[in-house]
């Protein structure tokens, strides 16, 4: 008998192990982004991309002992190379192949609503697609040994089923499978059935001398969709509680409101927690736009980044305030934080990103940050950068082991 894409969902996620695993006990041990030194940093290209497109300025700003791994689709690694050719940085560069096929016929799914939604029926393309959102793909965690472990969702974007080449079995794929090239070099992945979730959606942190995980909401809610269209029977607390067990810590604050607005749809496009339960917060600035599908737009951020104060608060932080722009939030022009450890220096450093397409409030509000954020000890420095032009900052184009 022949199963229906939906009933194949359901069959193929039965399959699968809650959580796969092969780590010692005692679960991942989480690092604060504060805490990392940046030793090796993870960038990713998609498929079709073989240069560096946004993050050049990022590349130089970072410390002179940091090792950079590219996942590059394995045909354009000879471009890549010949184009990272006489770059200052150049040297501590390893390019990690993954490879693509082409899919003939695909559809790809979502999970918003009960049942898996198609997102659309794709022709000739490769698969997977990677991305440069490196930093969207997993979230960095070590073992009891120290050796990194990616954190990695059930799917990043889309779950594919394609009509794949005559004599193939067609089968679930999913767009995070190009991760597996990270395995060569001593790196676990775990997945937990049905945790959907972003990087740039998911802090770490430790407060009051417990381990807390900040979640965005939206995370919550693509994982319930993906439990209800497997009929894993798991309701929303039961989510929060495999979220715990996964990335092993005491508490998980979800934060936020039930749908993150469309223009600021991550965490990290809001806030980053800084040592000793501080957290560096936006907050708008500025005149609303005249247009009203804008100032909706922007009363959607205002209403998110209040509920986030008030979160925020209530476990016991307490907030910087990061001027931003309401231009710059119609545009997607947040500071999207770099915050790090300097491994020589052992001082915390914090790079903010700036875009090309700045305004002169935006300068004036950058340099107000700078310095008050400098006034508290931290080495502050700006990266440019256009990554804005794809709905994306500087946080958005890394991630570590």
């Amino acid at each position: 008998m022949r199963l229906s894409v939906f009933q194949f969902f359901v069959f193929f996620f039965s399959l699968m192990v809650p959580v796969q695993t092969s780590l010692a006990s005692g679960g991942v041990i989480h690092v604060p982004e504060y805490e990392n030194t940046l030793e090796k940093v993870v960038l990713s290209l998609p498929a079709k991309v073989s240069q560096l497109v946004y993050h050049e300025d990022l590349l130089t700003r970072f410390p002179s002992y940091t090792e950079f791994l590219i996942l590059v689709e394995g045909t354009n690694l000879p471009i890549l190379q010949k184009n990272l050719e006489g770059k200052p940085y150049a040297s501590r560069v390893k390019l990690i192949p993954y490879y693509s096929k082409n899919v003939d016929e695909g559809r790809y799914f979502t999970m918003v609503d009960k049942n898996p939604t198609l997102a659309g029926v794709f022709r000739d393309r490769l698969w997977p697609q990677g991305t440069v959102w490196a930093r969207d793909s997993f979230v960095a965690c070590k073992d009891q040994n120290g050796e990194p472990v990616l954190m990695v969702p059930t799917y990043y974007r889309n779950i594919v089923f394609p009509s794949v080449n005559v004599g193939e079995k067609s089968h679930l794929q999913f767009d995070n499978d190009y991760l597996k090239s990270l395995r060569g070099l001593g790196v676990h992945m775990q997945k937990s059935v049905p945790l959907v979730f972003d990087g740039g959606n998911v802090f770490f942190d430790n407060l009051g001398g417990k381990s807390v995980a900040l979640v965005g909401k939206d995370s919550v809610r693509a994982s319930v969709a993906l439990s209800r269209a497997i009929k894993s029977g798991m309701d929303e607390a039961a989510i929060l509680d495999s979220f715990k067990t996964f990335f092993n810590v005491d508490n998980v604050a979800i934060v936020g409101i039930e749908r993150q607005p469309q223009l600021l749809f991550h965490l990290d496009q809001a806030m980053a927690p800084l040592p000793g339960g501080i957290a560096a917060v936006v907050k708008t600035v500025g005149t609303m736009p005249e247009s009203d599908t804008e100032k909706k737009q922007v009363e959607e951020v205002r209403e998110f980044l209040s509920h986030l104060r008030i979160q925020l608060h209530q476990l016991g932080y307490t907030i910087i305030d990061v001027e931003t722009s309401m231009d710059a939030v119609l545009h997607r022009r947040f500071p999207n934080m770099v915050v790090y450890t300097n491994r020589e220096t052992g001082k915390v450093n914090l790079l903010l990103s700036t875009y090309s397409d700045d305004s002169e409030l935006d300068a004036q509000l950058r340099e107000k940050n700078i310095h008050q954020l400098q006034e508290r000890g931290y080495v502050v420095d700006h990266v440019n950068t256009d990554a804005n032009r794809n709905n994306g900052g500087v946080h958005c184009l890394y991630n570590t082991l």
